[in-house]
Parts: C-alpha cells; structure tokens; sequence
C-alpha cells in the first residue's frame, strides 16, 4: 500500500467557519479549502480505515 500525504491546513484566517463547508447535514460530511480538497467524516463512520485525527495548521505569513 503506498503511503499518503498527510495534509495540513494552511491559512491565515483562524475562524474555521470560513474554510469549512458542510456537504452532508446528516452524515456530517464536511470538506475544507486548502491546497487540497479535504473531506472531513465523524470518525464512526470510517473507524475501519486510516484516519488522522489531529492536524497542523500554519500561515503564510
């Protein structure tokens, strides 16, 4: 299996209500803006998969 990058977050705006996006109310499916396209899922419902829980976050600045 090959690896996979381990995406952070890069912003210089610290309200996540504005790089969030909720796609499904009812799975709680939301994606995130970043330098890649991220979907976020409640951890239920992938918990027979890898998942990373903790991110980084970093500005430009």
């Amino acid at each position: 299996m090959k690896a996979r990058e381990i995406p952070v977050l890069l912003t210089n705006d610290s309200d996540i209500n504005n790089w969030t996006h909720l796609n499904d109310q009812n799975k709680l499916k939301f994606t995130i803006d970043n330098t890649q396209k991220t979907t976020l899922l409640p951890l239920y419902s992938i918990i027979d998969n890898r998942y990373m829980v903790y991110w980084d976050k970093f500005s430009t600045a």
